[in-house]
């Protein structure tokens, strides 16, 4: 019998008979069906397909939340859209937070990045401070603050966290190029971070983009 194929989100099920599935990892993103009117007659799977779909992870709510946009949207650009979080680590035992030195570009920033595929950015928030810092943290549920950026042809949207650390016995996980970037994080209470954060001059246009961003969400952390 040829197999029937089926397609749902990071899922590639490949159907030999009503009982026999087999899952693999791919990069699909859109439901297909190869066979519609075998589909229909297996409601069962319609059933597993809307459960699939109704685990895709969303941005967090922005209702109500302290918001910045930097830069300007150009209607003659192609944007990359991008989405990412930044976390404000900290102690409980105090109020030191965690903030990054780049050598490159001269700036200071706080712990994040990118969120991949379909991940919960929380655990995008806890992957991003282990890899950066080494620590392991406890991220809030809450976003405290989003800054949207235009910059070239990036559109990014930065959510921000809170994370307390639980373990810093770790050691960061650099990538080559945040490397040879000169990535080293520090801790520093928090008034001592900001004015680290604003004092500085970066010597690069991603570097001031930053600055500005960073500076906006550590701010808005002071506010609560």
């Amino acid at each position: 019998m040829l197999p029937r194929y089926f397609s749902c989100f990071s899922f590639f099920i490949k159907v030999y008979s009503a009982d026999s599935v087999i899952w693999n990892t791919t990069e699909f993103i859109s439901y297909t069906c190869a066979r519609p009117a075998f589909c229909s007659t297996r409601p069962h799977l319609e059933h597993l397909q809307s459960l699939l779909l109704s685990n895709k992870m969303a941005p967090p709510s922005t209702d109500g939340i302290p918001s910045k946009t930097i830069g300007t949207q150009s209607n003659e650009i192609n944007y990359q859209d991008r989405h990412a979080v930044r976390v404000i680590v900290q102690r409980e035992a105090n109020d030191n937070i965690i903030i990054i030195h780049v050598k490159k570009g001269n700036y200071y920033k706080l712990p994040g990045g990118g969120v991949e595929g379909d991940e919960d950015y929380q655990l995008a928030a806890e992957r991003e401070v282990l890899e950066e810092t080494g620590c392991k943290a406890s991220i809030d549920t809450k976003c405290i603050g989003v800054v949207e950026e235009w910059r070239n042809d990036l559109h990014q949207t930065s959510y921000c966290y809170i994370g307390n650390v639980t373990d810093d016995s770790g050691r960061p996980e650099l990538t080559e190029d945040e490397v040879l970037d000169g990535l080293e994080h520090e801790w520093a209470p928090v008034q001592d971070a900001l004015q680290k954060l604003k004092g500085i001059k970066p010597t690069s246009e991603l570097g001031i983009y930053i600055q500005e961003r960073d500076t906006f969400l550590l701010e808005t952390f002071l506010a609560l």
